[in-house]
């Protein structure tokens, strides 16, 4: 739920249905907010949580994280640098569900483009997390596509639904489903969270001899759905068996981020949790904030175009 409007002076027993367990995010000041309803016959418990940004993460057991963000329309920098941080900080030991209103009307998520300088480090964000956007069509009376939703495993998620109801709001309603039949399922073939496989020391001559002698037969179906599960669990099946793992770093960066701007980084994150712990903070701080924040975001961009120019040159000496 977005926009949640509630306060520390609204008790949760006052909003959450019977039968239900809420996990809150307030905005210290009037409107905003975000929380997560969830009955209280499954398992969860609260994962991550942010002192700036309108974010909330839960833990579903066993494995799935679920998100919800809200982005104000006229968030700064220093507001969408929290999104970023709080989205690279969500544990790679988990599968995750992330929804919310971002409020990035200009980002075209079929080409992964946009206008603006946060939403294209966002979308770089998105791809270096693995993550899948699911919307495409207006979520708001105006025409933009404002609430979105990104999981790294979109196979569990289908039945998207955009009601043309908005129910007291300039946003319509919006409701998914999610095949937990599906992601239990499928979990014993697939890598366990925050592990990939490690294609260097792979056994190609044994996977190769394997999938030769595999009876594909029975994969055939008329249900093209059927046809890929049944396909895909042969091969992770042979995969597990003839390539190791090895596990993912928690923390990782895009490609162009030199040992400068990670230092940067370092020292942006560390004067915004120092300002953010105090009730009065000093405008030198500020202002000094600011400019590093300005100068980080410049010579990412720099970074990123020098990386874009390498790629495209070493592309046309041996392509």
């Amino acid at each position: 739920m977005i926009e949640t409007w509630l306060s520390p002076d609204i008790y949760d027993n006052e909003i959450t249905p019977p039968g239900y367990y809420v996990y809150r995010r307030d905005r210290s000041s009037r409107g905003g907010g975000v929380a997560i309803f969830v009955k209280s016959s499954c398992t969860s418990s609260l994962l991550l949580s942010h002192d700036t940004l309108e974010g909330i993460s839960i833990l579903i057991t066993p494995l799935l994280a679920i998100t919800c963000i809200y982005v104000p329309p006229t968030s700064d920098f220093s507001y969408c640098f929290a999104l970023f941080d709080f989205i690279n900080n969500l544990s790679t030991n988990y599968n995750h569900l992330i929804m919310g209103d971002f409020n990035m009307p200009d980002i075209d998520w079929l080409s992964m483009s946009a206008t603006s300088t946060c939403s294209e480090i966002f979308c770089d964000t998105i791809c270096n997390r693995n993550l899948t956007q699911l919307v495409y069509e207006p979520t708001h009376i105006k025409g933009n596509t404002l609430d979105l939703i990104f999981s790294d495993i979109p196979e569990c998620i289908y039945d998207i639904n955009i009601s043309d109801q908005t129910y007291f709001s300039d946003h319509y309603f919006m409701s998914i489903v999610f095949s937990s039949h599906h992601y239990q399922s499928a979990s014993p073939t697939e890598l366990v969270p925050g592990s990939k496989f490690n294609w260097s020391k792979a056994d190609w001559i044994g996977l190769s001899d394997y999938l030769l002698d595999v009876d594909f037969s029975q994969c055939f179906s008329n249900d093209i759905n059927q046809f890929w599960l049944l396909l895909r669990d042969i091969i992770l099946d042979a995969c597990h068996k003839f390539v190791p793992t090895r596990k993912i770093k928690k923390k990782s960066y895009p490609p162009w981020y030199t040992p400068h701007i990670v230092h940067s980084l370092n020292k942006v994150r560390t004067l915004r949790r120092s300002i953010n712990s105090k009730r009065s903070p000093s405008s030198s701080a500020l202002v000094k904030l600011k400019h590093l924040e300005s100068n980080l975001l410049s010579n990412m961009m720099e970074a990123k175009e020098a990386y874009q120019f390498q790629l495209v040159s070493s592309y046309s000496k041996a392509p």
